[in-house]
């Protein structure tokens, strides 16, 4: 089930306390609180509005402090994501449904099953 907010789009208050590393191809990177390097971190993946909104940044920055690990957000999009952040509104399923005809999309190239 999804909330109504997920279908029009909503930019959570406050600013975003990590940083982009150049160095990891664009991604966001919420550091643990203490500073110190992390045993542990979460891969945190974006909807289609990508980086640009800063949502995605604010709950990186929530997990990093609550659970004291690092956390990385990548540029999948790299730069451009689905959705813009001027739309912030999700695109209609009809319109956004694959050029090709999937019969069976379990099925991928070189897989046996």
């Amino acid at each position: 089930m999804s909330c109504p907010k997920c279908k029009e789009g909503f930019v959570l208050p406050g600013e975003p306390a990590g940083k982009i590393d150049t160095d990891f191809l664009g991604a966001y990177h919420a550091p643990a609180p203490s500073g110190e390097v992390s045993k542990r971190a979460i891969l945190l993946f974006t909807d289609g509005f990508g980086l640009p909104l800063n949502n995605c940044k604010l709950i990186a920055d929530n997990l990093a402090k609550r659970l004291e690990c690092d956390v990385w957000i990548p540029d999948y999009f790299n730069g451009k994501p689905i959705v813009p952040v001027d739309n912030l509104s999700a695109p209609d399923r009809a319109a956004f449904l694959p050029s090709f005809k999937v019969d069976q999309p379990w099925r991928m190239r070189g897989s046996d099953l």
